[in-house]
């Protein structure tokens, strides 16, 4: 299934390595303020979280065929079954990028069993984008009481076991 290569559009989606970790800190840049986080790119605990992704092959990147420019990156966890970190440059959204990432990533998880994700809740404007995809792809939200580490307002979304939609590619 891996590497994906989507000729048509000139996008390859592989496991991420450690010579992509420069492209993961500058989308992280990128997303920060979105995240909540502003010191995300410079956060011993997100450079220890990149490691621990790439060596269990537990992140995938999207990147240009011609030039690799980094266009997107997810990483999930098999272990909890669930979608750990998400984004796409902002000058990327809108092209499926997202879609196709998040669909490969469900790809690698057990869907008999719930899937989760913790993301923004509803009305926070710069997370809206995220949470149209996860529920295209069948994700629910079950939590709006929760926080993450920093503080900011989080929802848990879930896939019931069984219940992960097909969406197909662009």
């Amino acid at each position: 299934m891996l590497p994906l290569h989507l000729e048509h559009y000139g996008i390859l989606i592989r496991c991420a390595t450690r010579d992509d970790k420069p492209a993961w800190i500058s989308l992280a840049e990128d997303v920060a303020e979105i995240f909540g986080n502003p010191n995300m790119p410079r956060d011993a605990e997100f450079h220890s979280y990149m490691e621990g992704k790439i060596s269990k092959n537990e992140a995938l990147i999207a990147v240009t065929q011609d030039t690799g420019e980094c266009l997107g990156v997810i990483g999930f966890s098999k272990t909890h079954n669930r979608i750990t970190w998400f984004g796409v440059f902002e000058k990327h959204r809108e092209r499926g990028i997202g879609s196709e990432l998040l669909r490969l990533a469900l790809a690698q998880l057990d869907s008999s069993r719930s899937i989760t994700v913790e993301t923004y809740r509803a009305g926070y404007a710069p997370g809206e984008p995220a949470r149209h995809v996860y529920h295209k792809f069948g994700f629910v939200d079950v939590d709006n009481t929760i926080y993450d580490h920093l503080g900011n307002p989080r929802c848990r979304m879930e896939i019931a076991p069984g219940n992960c939609r097909t969406v197909t590619s662009r």
